[in-house]
């Protein structure tokens, strides 16, 4: 196939739909003057675009999703019965204190960021009532009752971005642990202590 077009001839060439594309472009070079290029006749510019399985640009993103895969640890947590109830209780609370305080918007962002990790541990833990408070000094404090003479306080300076909480247990209004803890790590052992 052949085409003239503006002193530009353009020859096609196709050996099969996999194979090798190519395209030869010549440039007629009648029109330019200057003397450097007089010698000049035409210009060829060769392209070949070839069907490769080994794509490098998909050998990367197969790369970087096999790196990523690795780094990313599944974990399958069975959520008591009781989680989706008791986060829905904990959602009411939080919405609550939202309307009766005014929190700026670099406040409420660090609250909530704060209450929503808080909120989704505290919830696999089978309490019988809770509240939630939080304090004019930024702390966020929850008050676990488990039985009569069983009580959990939980607490967290919203401005913290890191996962730790202050934790307190009472039994009989007598303190038994208090301490620094990972709030993930701390329910995962407590769930453990309440099952005994």
């Amino acid at each position: 196939m052949a085409i003239q077009v503006d002193n530009q001839e353009i020859h096609r060439t196709h050996l099969s739909f996999d194979e090798i594309y190519n395209q030869e472009f010549y440039e007629i070079q009648n029109s330019r003057t200057s003397s450097s290029l007089d010698n000049l006749t035409g210009e060829i510019l060769y392209l070949n675009f070839k069907n490769k399985k080994n794509n490098p640009i998909q050998y990367v993103t197969d790369k970087v999703k096999n790196d990523i895969s690795q780094q990313i640890e599944t974990i399958i947590v069975d959520l008591p019965i009781y989680y989706n109830e008791n986060k829905q209780k904990l959602n009411i609370l939080y919405q609550n204190i939202l309307r009766k305080k005014d929190f700026s918007t670099e406040e409420i962002e660090n609250i909530e960021k704060n209450f929503l990790m808080l909120s989704d541990n505290i919830s696999e833990l089978n309490f019988n009532d809770i509240h939630l408070e939080i304090t004019n000094s930024d702390i966020i404090k929850f008050t676990a009752v488990f039985d009569i003479n069983k009580i959990l306080i939980l607490s967290k300076d919203v401005s913290d971005v890191d996962t730790d909480i202050i934790y307190s247990y009472f039994i009989n209004r007598q303190l038994i642990a208090s301490d620094v803890a990972d709030i993930s790590l701390f329910t995962k052992k407590f769930k453990e202590y309440l099952s005994l």
